[in-house]
């Protein structure tokens, strides 16, 4: 990210909490973002500045970073499970074309790793919902530190 762009940046962020950006403040700050993408920089700074109250720390940037690059990591798994559910009942055992396509990939790749049927003529619903949840959860684990690690080797690239 250009400098130019990065104070840019800073300056928003700074009038949107009435706090100004000292030299030594804002060249940590570049230190650890020069290397990420501009837009979800700016993208991370707008999201912030409409939900918190208080100034975020790098620590709250980068996490909102993440998730910018990372949508499935917001995902909460309770609220895929029913929406399984109202596709179960939807499209049927039959439908698993049709019913895939309202599911998001992330959702629709759990679904088709334990499968549409077993999940269609399960008489343990609550042992799927159990198994679907587990690997939910897992693969954003998974991609979180994927995320971590990505943005730690943009970081230390120098």
């Amino acid at each position: 990210m250009e400098k130019v762009e990065f104070v840019k940046a800073l300056t928003i962020l700074g009038t949107a909490y009435n706090q100004e950006f000292t030299q030594e403040r804002a060249s940590v700050w570049y230190g650890i973002f020069k290397n990420d993408d501009v837009q979800t920089f700016n993208q991370a700074i707008r999201n912030l500045i409409c939900k918190s109250k208080f100034m975020p720390s790098i620590a709250e940037v980068k996490d909102e970073m993440v998730q910018l690059d990372y949508p499935s990591l917001s995902l909460n798994a309770e609220d895929e499970w029913y929406k399984v559910l109202t596709a179960i009942r939807q499209y049927g055992s039959y439908g698993q074309l049709e019913a895939m396509k309202t599911f998001n990939e992330y959702t629709a790749s759990i679904v088709r790793r334990i499968g549409w049927d077993r999940l269609c003529r399960s008489e343990r619903i609550d042992f799927e919902k159990k198994l679907f949840i587990s690997n939910f959860e897992s693969l954003q684990n998974s991609d979180r530190e994927i995320a971590l690690l990505e943005s730690n080797k943009r970081l230390m690239v120098e």
